[in-house]
């Protein structure tokens, strides 16, 4: 790692091109501890789908869903 070259940029772009479903692991693990693990992989299968066929990122899908009202708290100001 010590020649790594960090490019920002790209890494955004990258991050961006998935709509944020490179994340879907990490809130199903984090709905699985309210809601249980297979309601929590309802809930990502179904916003997964969205986000496939609306072009809309993770995040937003996930703050729109009625079904995730108050299960997720917004991320925390950096």
């Amino acid at each position: 790692a010590e020649d790594l070259v960090v490019h920002p940029g790209r890494m955004r772009r990258n991050l961006e091109a998935t709509g944020g479903l490179l994340f879907a692991d990490a809130v199903a693990a984090t709905l699985a501890g309210r809601c249980g693990r297979g309601r929590a992989h309802h809930l990502l299968e179904e916003a997964a789908a969205r986000v496939l066929d609306s072009g809309l990122p993770l995040r937003r899908v996930l703050e729109e869903g009625p079904a995730l009202a108050g299960q997720l708290s917004p991320p925390s100001p950096q």
